[in-house]
């Protein structure tokens, strides 16, 4: 993780890698993040997945991978920006 320094404190900045699921908004790109959990009892591991609405500048077709980070909210529901596309 990449690491700020503010107010003599470092801080390490949160990403979240996901697949790009829709990117039918302009200049919206909406991202799925899959986390493996485990149950406290059973002990199996199990998918939860969250849809994120992210900002973006470039073009990012469905299927690929994008990097997140979470910003100052820029509407109701998108207060993430992708900082970086993969394949």
């Amino acid at each position: 993780m990449d690491k700020k320094i503010q107010k003599g404190k470092i801080q390490t900045i949160k990403k979240l890698s996901g697949i790009a699921a829709k990117n039918s908004a302009n200049r919206t790109v909406s991202v799925i993040i899959n986390y493996i959990r485990v149950h406290p009892i059973y002990k199996k591991r199990y998918i939860k997945s969250n849809k994120i609405l992210a900002h973006t500048e470039e073009d990012i077709v469905k299927g690929q991978k994008v990097t997140i980070t979470p910003t100052r909210p820029l509407s109701k529901k998108k207060a993430w920006k992708v900082i970086e596309v993969g394949k």
